[in-house]
């Protein structure tokens, strides 16, 4: 593991007080509104994963949805402001994951981080409009990009991805995208850093048999969503464990 961070805990200037509460995660974009969300009926569904994070005293969003429009619309109406964003990470480089962030980088500030994987900007069009610093991730293993925050590093073979690490005190919390690289792999590079509390994302593909149930295992907190496949068959297995977020939810670890 990396000591050095990737980005200098002073150069963010957030205004968020720091608080040792935990992890509150919302979702901003996903297939499905929740029916518990007061602000439903103002909310849009589309293709793909957003999730505003905050965490001690930052703020952090994790993808963009596959449309900037929808993913706006839905920031707003939960009060959630772009220029409050202190940093953005992109977990890979499919449209679904990325395709709200031009529009949104026109509402951040100048000097936002947005970490991204080597190849982006070719492989998605992509120009961050003056707002906005890309920062390209060439790491492989388990980096600490700010205090307590880590990217997995860049994993997988075919389709390249990383995925979002949250150091707390209950243990380390996983933020995924699609999980191409495998849960089992993306899980691995976690437990550099600690025990598994929580995990939350798309799990492309995660199953084949009953034996791939074992993968989750000791983890806590499960919050299947976007492309994760046999949500059933997780709820049946690790039953109060599992719990399945949709748009406007707010999570709390």
């Amino acid at each position: 593991m990396v000591d050095n961070k990737i980005i200098d805990n002073k150069a963010i200037s957030s205004k968020m007080v720091k608080n040792d509460s935990g992890v509150k995660i919302t979702v901003l974009f996903d297939s499905e509104i929740s029916k518990s969300c007061k602000k439903s009926p103002s909310l849009r569904t589309g293709w793909g994963l957003s999730l505003y994070i905050e965490f001690e005293d930052k703020r952090v969003l994790f993808d963009t949805g596959s449309d900037g429009k929808i993913l706006i619309n839905n920031m707003m109406t939960l009060g959630i402001k772009p220029g409050t964003i202190d940093l953005i990470f992109i977990s890979h480089n499919h449209k679904d994951h990325v395709g709200g962030l031009f529009e949104l980088s026109n509402l951040i500030k100048h000097d936002t981080p947005i970490v991204v994987l080597p190849g982006y900007a070719t492989e998605t069009n992509f120009v961050v409009n003056a707002h906005g610093i890309v920062l390209e991730m060439k790491r492989k293993e388990a980096s600490e990009i700010l205090d307590n925050i880590y990217t997995t590093g860049v994993l997988g073979t075919h389709t390249k991805e990383q995925s979002l690490l949250l150091k707390t005190k209950k243990g380390i919390v996983i933020i995924t995208g699609c999980s191409h690289p495998g849960l089992t792999t993306i899980i691995n590079s976690a437990k550099t850093l600690g025990n598994i509390y929580a995990i939350i994302g798309g799990f492309h593909k995660w199953y084949k048999k009953d034996k791939d149930l074992e993968i989750f295992k000791g983890i806590k907190k499960i919050y299947p969503i976007h492309c994760s496949i046999e949500k059933k068959k997780l709820k049946e297995k690790f039953k109060g464990n599992v719990y399945i977020p949709k748009v406007g939810d707010v999570i709390e670890i």
